[in-house]
């Protein structure tokens, strides 16, 4: 919604092909190689359609990344992992992911990988936090260098198992979450 107005459905389809665009060039080569005149030509949307609603190619990709990370909405009433018998990703990514492997090729470019880990830490970051300092001996400047530890170090396992294309990511995963599990039981309460 735009000023209380609904959003045209020319921009939202416009927009929408645009994305769709970026994530289908994304799975065959790398995002810093993609250009707008590529994008337009293969969305059939002219230059001044792209730039009616985004600065640049990485506006684009921020809006991608932002819609991705709040599809289905945010985690409710997360818990820290050690709060349950089973892993629980603090992010909810790597099953979002998985689940949409098309933006794999997105996370997983080395050119993205600052915008990534900002836009996971913007959308998460706090509720993990608050979290561990619920349930560990931590200081607040500590629960954060092991969330930015955590993220960084998954982020890195799950683009080799997705280089692999994933034939076991449920076995890392669970193998990363009890490590992760094991270390923070050091620090409870």
């Amino acid at each position: 919604m735009d000023g209380g107005r609904k959003k045209d459905i020319r921009t939202v389809r416009t927009k929408q092909i645009l994305k769709d665009t970026v994530l289908s060039l994304a799975q065959k080569k790398s995002v810093s190689m993609i250009t707008v005149k590529e994008i337009c030509e293969n969305a059939l949307v002219n230059r001044g359609a792209f730039y009616l609603h985004y600065p640049d190619i990485y506006g684009l990709l921020e809006e991608i990344l932002d819609d991705f990370l709040h599809s289905g909405g945010p985690i409710e009433n997360y818990q820290c992992t050690l709060q349950s018998n089973e892993y629980n990703c603090p992010y909810g990514i790597c099953d979002k992911l998985y689940k949409n492997i098309e933006y794999g090729a997105l996370f997983f470019d080395e050119r993205m990988s600052d915008m990534v880990i900002k836009k996971i830490a913007d959308y998460s970051k706090e509720r993990y936090v608050d979290s561990l300092l619920e349930t560990c001996e931590l200081t607040r400047e500590q629960a954060e260098r092991i969330f930015y530890f955590q993220l960084n170090g998954c982020l890195a396992v799950n683009k080799q198992v997705f280089i692999q294309e994933g034939k076991d990511w449920k076995d890392t995963r669970n193998l990363i979450g009890e490590f992760i599990q094991s270390g923070l039981r050091h620090f409870m309460k």
